[in-house]
């Protein structure tokens, strides 16, 4: 589980930063490159050293809270990830999850995250607050992002009946879903 430390400290309670930076790699390397701040924490890192890191070129801020690892240039993917690790338990939602399933093609604006509390205002983050039930949530491709059956109905909420039914269509056929009344 990506943050979670498993291994033990020496006898006066200090890890090896080797360890430390192998946890931060493995759970950066799940994440397209990013890591939260609490993530760091778990890895054993003090927030005194989180701001050495950063100082250092080794941590770039993406967002408050959130970094790249050893870089400051992410992909799509990382950029998507970043804005999911803003709040705990969001996920990728409404447009940006239409381009992550490829429903639609990525646009260059805000991303659209989804998560069950109230997040502070980032630029280029629009927030939808909302509880997801667990099976309208789903990991693709390394990203937390509404299911391809959630998706079409968020892109309503937001675009409109064409956006929808194009969605739609665009979630039947990467089903494979043929005919009407099988999905």
């Amino acid at each position: 589980m990506p943050g979670e430390c498993r291994e033990t400290p020496d006898s006066q309670g200090v890890l090896d930063s080797r360890t430390v930076w192998r946890r931060i790699a493995t759970v950066a390397g799940w994440q397209h490159g990013t890591i939260s701040h609490r993530q760091l924490l778990a890895a054993g890192l003090s927030a005194k050293a989180v701001e050495y890191r950063l100082r250092s070129a080794r941590l770039h801020r993406v967002h408050r809270g959130v970094y790249a690892v050893g870089h400051s240039r992410l992909s799509k993917e990382g950029r998507w990830t970043a804005a999911t690790l803003t709040v705990p338990g969001a996920v990728l939602s409404h447009g940006s999850a239409a381009a992550r399933w490829e429903l639609r093609a990525p646009g260059s604006g805000a991303i659209h995250v989804t998560a069950s509390r109230r997040a502070a205002r980032r630029r280029s983050i629009v927030f939808h607050c909302g509880a997801l039930p667990a099976d309208e949530r789903t990991i693709r491709g390394g990203v937390p992002t509404t299911t391809l059956a959630r998706t079409p109905l968020d892109l309503a909420a937001t675009k409109g009946e064409k956006a929808f039914e194009r969605a739609l269509r665009e979630a039947t056929r990467a089903l494979g879903v043929r005919g009407r009344g099988q999905w």
